[in-house]
């Protein structure tokens, strides 16, 4: 239901210029990056009993704007930068905020927030 509603709030004539923004890098982010579970082998210096969360280092590289969050270490291995990737995801909250915060003026323009 809410893929249809923004479908709907963006190919509208009325809303599509005034009240919702181009498309962004948030879709890409979106479309490309997924949360995985993971576990580190032996020998990364990792516990190995310790289950991660997060994108991997290979999907990022494809994200326009991601790539800088990405290095490869000493060992060949991609690794994510978590420093940069924080800075860049603040950035991408504050896209995410701004498109809710147009859809609240469609959906409920008696409450929305200016």
């Amino acid at each position: 239901m809410a893929n249809k509603l923004l479908q709907d709030l963006t190919t509208s004539p009325e809303t599509t210029n005034e009240h919702y923004e181009a498309p962004s890098q948030l879709e890409e982010f979106a479309k490309m990056v997924n949360n995985w579970s993971y576990n580190y082998k032996e020998g990364f210096g990792y516990p190995t009993d310790v289950t991660y969360s997060g994108p991997m280092a290979q999907e990022l590289l494809q994200v326009p704007g991601y790539e800088a969050c990405v290095f490869e270490n000493e060992e060949g291995i991609l690794q994510i930068d978590q420093g940069r990737l924080a800075m860049t995801l603040a950035g991408t909250v504050a896209d995410l905020a701004k498109k809710v915060q147009a859809m609240e003026k469609v959906l409920f323009p008696e409450t929305a927030v200016e």
